[in-house]
């Protein structure tokens, strides 16, 4: 047995007259209609590439989120308390990548941080001071 989810959808009054059209010729109802049309789309090679761009795009979308998140004081302040906690010597791509945020942020941010968090950037390691 498959797995099935409902959904509604809405089509303009042209695409409901081409649905109409197909109703007993392709299925029984527009909504078996619909969904053998929705399986052929995604089934089909020719609109594979068309679906994995827009799997990049959701996920570069989902990445710049992420990244402002992170740029809010309360996301960093945790986390650098955090990653400081547990490490004497960080590098700054661990560092980064951890924060979720970029270099340039990094070096806007570091003079603040440097005296809030107690470290030092040294030659792409974060350094803790005791």
């Amino acid at each position: 047995m498959t797995d099935t989810a409902r959904t509604t959808v809405t089509l303009t009054e042209r695409y409901m007259k081409r649905i109409e059209n197909l109703v007993g010729k392709y299925a029984t109802t527009r909504a078996q209609v619909i969904s053998k049309i929705v399986e052929n789309f995604l089934d089909s090679a020719e609109y594979f590439n068309y679906l994995q761009q827009l799997d990049l795009e959701k996920l570069l979308e989902e990445e710049a989120i992420a990244k402002e998140m992170a740029k809010q004081p309360e996301v960093y302040e945790k986390r650098i308390k955090n990653v400081l906690s547990g490490a004497n010597k960080i590098p700054i791509n661990e560092f980064l990548n951890y924060l979720n945020i970029d270099l340039n942020f990094f070096y806007d941010m570091l003079p603040e941080w440097k005296i809030k968090y107690n470290f030092t950037y040294e030659e792409g390691i974060i350094l803790k001071m005791n």
